[in-house]
């Protein structure tokens, strides 16, 4: 290869994601634990979780945690009402 070739030959670093869910549920505290008794009564919007009491502001941030730790939650996007999401709590971890 002469000097005005450049050859990369780079790979990204693998992607360490959790293979199995959290199955300890100890470690869901605080605004977490809020979230998931919220979803537990049914079917929450964004603006519901985002309640000081429940989620606070970053309550999409504590769902994604649950679905991590292996909840199964799921959202839909409320047509005409601009940005609102309906969150459902399907199942839990066993």
């Amino acid at each position: 290869m002469s000097q005005d070739q450049l050859q990369l030959d780079w790979t990204p670093p693998a992607l360490h994601l959790p293979l199995e869910p959290v199955r300890d549920r100890r470690r869901l505290k605080g605004a977490v634990l809020r979230v998931l008794e919220r979803l537990r009564q049914g079917p929450a919007t964004n603006l519901e979780l985002a309640d000081q009491r429940v989620g606070g502001l970053r309550a999409a941030a504590r769902v994604h945690d649950l679905k991590l730790a292996g909840y199964v939650i799921t959202s839909h996007h409320q047509a005409g009402e601009g940005p609102l999401w309906l969150y459902t709590l399907v199942s839990e971890p066993r």
